[in-house]
Parts: C-alpha cells; sequence; structure tokens
C-alpha cells in the first residue's frame, strides 16, 4: 500500500468470484467460478496454504463459489455454494458446518442462489442472502438456523450488519431495503427506492444506513432506529462506504469519479 508496487498474483482457472482478507492481514481467500474450491493463500510468501474444498450439490447446479467471508476473530471462514453455506475451521483447514434449513430438501441452506454472507460484529450470527427471497440468521456455534426473515417481494442481494450488531439491513429488486432487529427478527423500517438496492452500509456509530438504488440517481441517508430519510446525495451513485474513523462518506459520482463527502457536515444541512 505504501509503495503501490504490485507484491503477488494469486491465479485461479477461471472469473475469481470472491476475495477475502482474514483480519490478521497474512492470509486471503479466494473463489472462482467453475471451480469449488476456495483457495487460501500467505499474502506474504505469494504461497498456496490450502484448499477448501466444496461438495457437487446437484448435477445441474451452478459450481460457483458467490461469497466468501472470515469471522472478526480469523478462527472461521464462510463461504457459499449454489445453495447452500458452509463453516471451515482455519487452523486445521476443515469443514466444521453445512448449515441446513430442515424446512428445505436436499440439506440446503436456501431454496435458490445465494447471493451474500455477512458474520455479525461479534461473530455469534451468520447473514445469508437469497435469491429465494429470505434472508436467514444462523448460530455459528452450533450452525443451526435462528431466523428466516422475511418480507422481500423480491431478490435480496445485500445483507449488512450494523457496528454494534443490533441492527441488520437488506437490499431487494423489489425496490426496497429493509431494517431488522437481529435480536428479535422483526422488520423494524422498510426504505423506498425506486429500483434495485445495490448497495447498504452503516456508519460506525449505528445510527445511519446509507443505501443506493438503480433509478434513483443519489445516494441516501436514512436514520437506522426509525427509518427516516435524513439526507439525499443527488450528486451521488452506489458504491457507498463510510471510513472507519466516522468522518468521510465515500460514493461513486457520474462518468467514473470518486465522491468524498463530510459525513457530519453532509447531515448537519438537512
Amino acid at each position: 500500500m505504501r509503495s503501490g508496487e504490485l507484491r503477488a498474483t494469486f491465479e485461479h482457472k477461471e472469473f475469481i468470484s470472491a476475495v477475502a482478507f482474514a483480519p490478521d492481514s497474512h492470509l486471503v481467500a479466494t473463489a472462482s467460478l467453475q471451480d469449488l474450491t476456495v483457495k487460501l493463500w500467505n499474502v506474504d510468501t505469494a504461497g498456496l496454504e490450502g484448499n477448501l474444498l466444496h461438495e457437487i450439490e446437484c448435477r445441474t447446479c451452478g459450481k460457483s463459489i458467490g461469497s466468501v467471508a472470515f469471522s472478526s476473530d480469523g478462527k472461521t471462514l464462510a463461504s457459499s455454494g449454489f445453495r447452500r453455506v458452509y463453516l471451515w475451521d482455519i487452523s486445521t483447514r476443515q469443514l466444521r458446518a453445512t448449515l441446513v434449513d430442515d424446512a428445505l430438501q436436499g440439506s440446503l441452506s436456501h431454496g435458490s442462489t445465494i447471493y451474500a454472507i455477512a458474520f455479525s460484529p461479534s461473530d455469534r450470527v451468520l447473514a445469508t442472502a437469497s435469491r429465494d427471497g429470505s434472508a436467514k440468521l444462523w448460530d455459528v456455534a452450533s450452525g443451526r438456523l435462528r431466523t428466516v426473515l422475511l418480507g422481500h417481494k423480491g431478490r435480496v442481494h445485500r445483507i449488512v450488519f450494523s457496528a454494534d450488531g443490533r441492527t441488520i439491513a437488506t437490499g431487494s429488486d423489489d425496490r426496497t431495503a429493509k431494517l431488522w432487529d437481529v435480536a428479535t427478527g422483526q422488520l423494524k423500517a422498510t426504505l423506498k427506492h425506486r429500483g434495485t438496492v445495490w448497495s447498504i452500509g452503516f456508519s460506525p456509530d449505528s445510527k445511519v444506513v446509507g443505501t443506493g438504488a438503480d433509478n434513483d440517481h443519489s445516494v441516501k441517508l436514512w436514520d437506522a432506529t426509525s427509518g427516516d430519510l435524513l439526507a439525499t446525495l443527488n450528486q451521488a451513485r452506489y458504491p457507498l462506504a463510510f471510513s472507519p474513523d466516522r468522518r468521510t462518506l465515500a460514493t461513486a459520482g457520474e462518468k467514473g469519479v470518486v465522491l468524498l463527502w463530510e459525513y457530519r457536515q453532509v447531515l448537519s444541512q438537512y
């Protein structure tokens, strides 16, 4: 990062579909289309340290691995196949659990393609989002299903925890984002848009959630408790990201530019 020089190249035979750094930054996980393997690489040596092999789910299922995510303690890696989610022990490189919804046939996690996965800040809960219109919360320790979040009328593309772990946001092609209480699974608010919600981010203090959607031609900031609209950034486009120091919001802009916003100043104007 200091010099901008290329340090290493990690290769798959097919298109790279997912990349995730371990919290200590010494390990990186990569996954590929048409390759049922998650590869673990040593960042310092650029050497391959392990292969995590997914199962073949069915003859007609896609073979891609859609998402990979490390827990914040670096002990567990979650990966999603077509309709299953796997938890891996990083120290042993062994499969810890396959997440199964007993309401589905075939030992599946979801009834259709899994689009996104995310660990809670405490690492106790894993959230998953799917084309089947649902989001699910899983107990990481036991691998058991805790809660099914139902309410979207379309595919759920995005799922994000707030920094305090109390709220989860989902984004869908039903033109809404929804805020859910993690402890109870209850819906807190529905945030309406003009198109598919592709980008969601919480402020570091968990008080504000930002969203970006097709056809909105803006990024919107909402109260993460009430769902009230706080600000509309008309020059901004998705994706969006809050800086950890609570000072800056980064968004895309028109014609290939990136915009940096003074977060508190933006809110004070509305």
